[in-house]
């Protein structure tokens, strides 16, 4: 049974055991094939990892992560909102361009803006007709705060377009806005409250606000009349005696000082500083008889346009919408962003002494060939300020004011600093400014690659 083979021992099986083993073999290969087909049946039908019966929605999502990734590559969705163009629009703005198009993460954007071709062309073509050292102008639209008009020239050729933006330029006597406005709104005073003072209407002495004689010298006239031939010591009085720093500070903010727009370019606010409970410096900073109180020709119109919208702040804005290649919208200004910072009262008073500022006082002279035969039915306002600088250096001439004819309405800002000659002021500027957007409706920008360069490269 046994044969020995060296020091192993072998079994010999016998011819019944062979053939056992032989069946037993061919039975288990059987087993391996059937096992190995069930196996692949089970591959080709995987069931879903989820417990619960998939849904097609389920399926449909896992046959898409099972797949070769698409050669196919999605564009990922743009939040397009004021941040953004802020962040992409203001460098070329500060520079004057109006990008009509940018490329931002493999797509094209463009870009309509809110300017008015028409007032946007005639103002830079006035600016280097008249080539003042610094010339700035800057028109809104009263309700919707868009930017109608952004055009600024230097005399000495160089970049001027920040000069709209910047808020380096003492406010002078366009803060009397903010003064009154704050006396009629506390029902200090109203349009027809009469006051007196002594001296020089355009003088600031401790004598004339602290100190007021009733002699034969004394002058008595309306706040009406005070507001618009800008009259200093009575405003200064106001600041000192009777709203005071706390007063004046809360209005200035209420109307943006010593904060920032929302909006979808930069620019600078104004600012105010009075030294707590400094009634000299609040009678300085009423008056605007002081360079700490400072303005940008871009918050100058809001400030303007406050008072013809029934005393609604509105952000100044630049971008009217933001299209992809498809022609899809993907940003539109129509959400404004407005506080009210008057009463409707209030802001009527402010009216008839800023209309007060074009028939009778600082403006007058500039304002009378704008008659109501040339233009029937325009309404105009406006505050006037004058005062010495160092940021450019030189003499600061501002306008500020509105025009309204039915529901066209405009708010302009007109700055001029001149370093020794005047070359035109501003009051003329922005009578010729009105003359000329209620002659004839303008257009709209379609085209906005006609604008480059025209906010202020001359």
């Amino acid at each position: 049974m046994f044969r020995s083979k060296n020091d192993y021992v072998m079994a010999t099986p016998s011819a019944i055991t062979r053939r056992l083993r032989k069946k037993k073999l061919v039975n288990l290969i059987g087993i391996g094939l059937l096992g190995g087909a069930v196996v692949f049946v089970a591959n080709q039908w995987r069931p879903s990892r989820h417990t619960d019966p998939a849904t097609s929605a389920e399926i449909a999502s896992a046959n898409l992560t099972a797949q070769e990734p698409s050669t196919e590559v999605e564009q990922p969705r743009l939040q397009i909102d004021k941040a953004f163009l802020r962040g992409a629009l203001s460098g070329h703005i500060k520079e004057g361009e109006f990008p009509a198009q940018l490329v931002y993460e493999q797509q094209n954007l463009y870009i309509n803006y809110t300017l008015d071709e028409g007032l946007q062309s005639w103002a830079t073509e006035r600016l280097k007709r008249y080539n003042p050292d610094y010339g700035v102008f800057v028109a809104i639209d009263p309700d919707t705060g868009k930017v109608l008009a952004m055009a600024s020239s230097r005399r000495d050729k160089q970049q001027s377009a920040a000069l709209a933006l910047n808020a380096t330029y003492p406010a002078a006597s366009t803060f009397k806005v903010i003064t009154a406005a704050a006396a009629i709104e506390e029902g200090i005073a109203t349009p027809s409250t009469m006051y007196a003072f002594n001296g020089k209407s355009t003088s600031l002495y401790k004598s004339q606000v602290f100190k007021v004689k009733q002699n034969k010298w004394t002058r008595r006239m309306s706040f009406k009349t005070a507001f618009a031939k800008s009259v200093n010591p009575i405003f200064g009085r106001l600041g000192a005696k009777e709203l005071g720093d706390k007063k004046l500070i809360e209005y200035a903010e209420r109307f943006g000082f010593n904060a920032q727009f929302i909006s979808d370019f930069e620019f600078d606010n104004g600012s105010i500083k009075i030294e707590p409970g400094n009634q000299w410096e609040a009678a300085e900073s009423a008056s605007g008889y002081t360079r700490r109180n400072t303005l940008s020709p871009m918050h100058g119109a809001a400030l303007a346009a406050s008072i013809i919208n029934g005393g609604k702040l509105i952000p100044p804005s630049i971008v009217e919408s933001v299209t992809n290649a498809e022609n899809r919208v993907l940003y539109t200004s129509d959400d404004t962003t407005m506080i009210n910072v008057l009463s409707e009262d209030t802001a009527r008073s402010m009216q008839k002494l800023m209309r007060a500022t074009i028939t009778e006082g600082t403006g007058r002279r500039s304002f009378r060939k704008f008659t109501s035969k040339k233009y029937p039915g325009v309404v105009t306002g406006g505050k006037s300020g004058h005062l010495s600088g160092k940021t450019p250096k030189g003499s600061y001439d501002w306008f500020i004011g509105y025009g309204e004819r039915n529901s066209k309405k405009i708010a302009y800002a007109m700055l001029c600093i001149n370093k020794e000659k005047w070359y035109v002021k501003s009051s003329v500027f922005a009578r010729e400014a009105l003359e000329h957007y209620f002659k004839k409706d303008t257009t709209k920008v379609t085209n906005q690659a006609s604008l480059t360069n025209q906010a202020g490269t001359s």
